[in-house]
């Protein structure tokens, strides 16, 4: 479940904070989303975590083009949820559903990815030119 808040997570939330978001309580597994800017994404993750997040959606809310990865400032080894970058129109999506009047403030999301399945080999394409001598000295 993705409480809603248009939050920062730069800093770790105070208990009035927290109780105006919504979190849920410890026991149940919930996804937060956070907005992007102001500090890194690691912090942003780890404090989630720290406040119970299962996972946690970084939105851009400026940009529907996002970045392949989202930076990790060298700190990242305590973070042990997934995190995802969303971009503007999937912020939007989100958002609507939460501000439904109907709706109970959560969207039932999921996270999932493809790793891929490594063999043991690795698999090389050489080009060289018969022109170039120091080629032809590494292939023979």
């Amino acid at each position: 479940k993705v409480p809603l808040g248009n939050m920062e997570l730069c800093e770790l939330p105070t208990v009035e904070q927290s109780k105006k978001w919504h979190l849920p309580a410890h026991s149940q597994p919930y996804m937060l989303m956070v907005t992007r800017g102001s500090c890194s994404f690691v912090k942003k993750v780890r404090n989630a975590q720290a406040v119970g997040a299962a996972a946690v959606l970084v939105a851009d809310t400026s940009k529907d083009h996002l970045p392949d990865t989202m930076a990790n400032d060298g700190s990242g080894q305590d973070i042990s949820i997934p995190s995802m970058l969303v971009n503007k129109e999937t912020f939007d999506k989100i958002t609507k559903a939460l501000k439904q009047k109907n709706n109970t403030g959560t969207v039932v999301a999921e996270m999932a990815w493809h790793v891929p399945k490594f063999e043991d080999k690795v698999v090389m394409d050489l080009w060289h030119s018969p022109v170039d001598t120091h080629t032809k000295d590494f292939l023979t």
